[in-house]
């Protein structure tokens, strides 16, 4: 009698053990978010997906597919999944407009050419070296003879290869950025190779000069590196020496002692890339 008691006690124990949740349960359940709680503690969530007789199945948010026995499960309730926030647009590039950006910092160093110098007084190109945080000193070329205003003002036929070289100091400052204003100033020493006609026949010279110059202007300035200034230049210039000797006598040299200071200037349209 006493064996038979102690079996009805076993079995009224694991009885509620063995069906903690019923298939009403988790038939209503089905393709909801669920967390289930095993015996054991661990836990298993996901999608419910699968019930059948003895276990159900469990799709996680992680893709895995997980069987649960229904004898293991000790709790199960609805959960609502972590939104999965999606993934940001990209917006397409525009072929017509570059990437500029406000926060293009000041390359280290930048290439200048000025074409518009071929209509005045010669084509530039410098090299320029950051210098602190805004301002730049580049060695530069001025190729005087492939100027018209140079070679118009001249008054005489000046040779192609005649140029300048010298320094520029460029400092870079305000403006909506990443676009710039600067401002600065350069000193050139150029020579001039000259040759003319005149009533005592053909002749030819040579001239050293000296120039200084301050600019100003505005530089447009874009992500890929390149950007193009816009601005004006202004000075004085000295004629350091002026010689020349006739072709049929050219041990004999003549000389302009007289200095010449003239002003000059123009207006700058340059390329750049840094």
């Amino acid at each position: 009698m006493k064996r038979l008691f102690l079996c009805a006690v076993l079995f009224a124990c694991a009885l509620p053990l063995a069906a903690q949740v019923s298939d009403s349960v988790w038939n209503a359940l089905i393709d909801r978010d669920v967390l289930i709680t095993r015996l054991d503690g661990s836990e298993v969530r996901g999608e419910l997906i699968g019930v059948d007789e003895t276990s159900v199945t469990v799709a996680r948010i992680d893709g895995r597919i997980v069987s649960v026995m229904k004898a293991d499960a000790e709790e199960v309730r609805t959960t609502t999944a972590t939104p999965v926030a999606p993934a940001p647009e990209e917006t397409p590039a525009d072929p017509a407009v570059d990437a500029v950006r406000s926060d293009i910092p000041l390359g280290s160093t930048y290439f200048l050419v000025d074409p518009l110098g071929f209509l005045q007084l010669g084509p530039i190109i410098e090299y320029g070296f950051l210098v602190g945080s805004s301002t730049y000193v580049a060695p530069r070329l001025r190729i005087i003879g492939l100027g018209v205003l140079s070679q118009a003002t001249s008054g005489w036929v000046m040779r192609p290869y005649s140029s300048a070289i010298g320094v520029n100091t460029t400092g870079m400052f305000g403006g909506s950025a990443p676009n710039r204003f600067y401002g600065g100033g350069s000193v050139e020493f150029g020579m001039t190779w000259n040759s003319g006609v005149d009533y005592r026949g053909a002749w030819e010279g040579d001239a050293g000069l000296i120039m200084v110059f301050g600019s100003f202007g505005h530089r447009w300035r874009y992500s890929s590196g390149f950007g193009f200034s816009l601005g004006a230049f202004g000075g004085l210039g000295n004629m350091l020496w002026d010689e020349w000797w006739y072709t049929d006598s050219p041990q004999i040299v003549y000389a302009y002692d007289d200095p010449t200071l003239y002003f000059t200037g123009g207006v700058q349209l340059a390329l750049t890339w840094e």
